[in-house]
This record gives C-alpha cells, structure tokens and sequence, in this order.
C-alpha cells in the first residue's frame, strides 16, 4: 500500500474564505458572534455552534479564484479563547473536539 497524497495543481493555492464561512455561520447559527476584539483577518467561532467552512481555489498567477467543491476532514488540533491563549491541544482535547461521540 502506497499513500497518495493529492494537492493544488502548480500556481495554484487552496484559501479558507473567511467572508463567506462568516455571512453563512451567522445565518445558519441566527445569531452574530465574534471575538471580543474584533479582527476581520481572524474571526472567533464558538464551538457550540455548527460550522460549515468554505475554501477558494486560488490561481496565483491570473489571480482568478472559484469555489472548493471537492470534500475535506477538518480536524482541530488547538484553539484558545483569545488570540493570546490560542495553544496546541493534547492529544486527549483533539479527540475530545473531533470524536463524533462527543457532543
């Protein structure tokens, strides 16, 4: 068995769409939510709250973007409740975060 590993085409870069994950959450989730500090560049997600990201295929060189319409696992592996906090987790709080057992 030979792992595979897929990527971006050459010129090309996969970006999380942060307007669009933010004006989709607030409508998903029906209420506004955001950090204490407000920083357009690193938005807060509350973990209570479902959580749909969307991703650009970005072309670096005509700087032409589309939508990702491909499948993806995300997997949280740390976080913090200020942007001075944000830590790695052990391993104990990422299968914590990601176990579909834990709700």
């Amino acid at each position: 068995m030979v792992p595979v590993l897929i990527g971006c085409p050459p010129g090309k870069r996969l970006a999380f769409d942060v307007t669009y994950t933010i004006l989709h959450s607030r409508e998903l989730n029906k209420h506004y939510f955001d950090c204490g500090r407000t920083n357009p560049e690193m938005p807060c997600f509350l973990f209570r709250d479902l959580f749909q990201p969307f991703f650009l295929i970005q072309d670096m060189v005509t700087g032409d973007s589309g939508s990702f319409l491909g499948s993806y696992l995300l997997k949280v592996v740390g976080g913090g409740h200020t942007i001075d906090t944000i830590r790695d987790y052990t391993e104990e709080e990422i299968y914590h975060y990601n176990s579909p057992l834990d709700k």
